[in-house]
């Protein structure tokens, strides 16, 4: 959804609203929901897997399983505390397995990749080396923070996915 949509009178149905019609099967009721909390699952998921392309996997394979047990949620307003909580269990699951090994990236490393590859093989690296320095802030603040500087959620947007009151959290800077 781009972001002159996320504030119209659709995308402010409450929570409870869509998870309802959903359960009753209208499919684009969860696509709303999808809509609406995608980004920071995903944000979630980076925060416990340090890695982009896995950290996509684990949210989207937390919105394939939330949408086949949602009749099992029984309060509707809880959706979003529930789907954290699947995709904290996704990724908690994934890490038991060890990951396979990494090759620090220099010419010598990667001298068969193109340009392009290359600069995107460094661009990866420095994702690592930034969720390294994040890992020592506590998981809501880091959340909040991949939320609002990769995605550009607005505090409001943040409060929600996180559950928190409002004027928690606290409009980080923009450089």
């Amino acid at each position: 959804m781009n972001r002159s949509n996320r504030h119209s009178p659709s995308a402010q149905s409450s929570v409870a609203g869509l998870v309802a019609a959903a359960k009753a099967g209208d499919r684009r009721a969860f696509d709303r929901l999808v809509e609406r909390y995608r980004p920071g699952l995903r944000a979630l998921c980076l925060d416990r897997v340090t890695d982009f392309d896995k950290a996509e996997d684990l949210a989207q394979d937390a919105l394939v399983q939330a949408y086949q047990r949602l009749h099992q949620l029984q309060d509707d307003a809880a959706f979003p505390t529930w789907l954290r909580q699947i995709a904290v269990n996704r990724c908690r699951r994934r890490l038991e397995r060890p990951w396979p090994p990494t090759v620090p990236l220099d010419e010598e490393h990667c001298g068969h990749l193109t340009r392009d590859a290359f600069r995107e093989a460094m661009r990866r690296e420095a994702a690592r080396e930034l969720r390294a320095a994040l890992a020592g802030l506590p998981e809501n603040n880091r959340v909040a923070l991949l939320m609002f500087y990769l995605r550009g959620d607005s505090r409001r947007e943040i409060e929600e996915f996180l559950g928190v009151p409002e004027s928690i959290v606290k409009e980080p800077k923009r450089t």
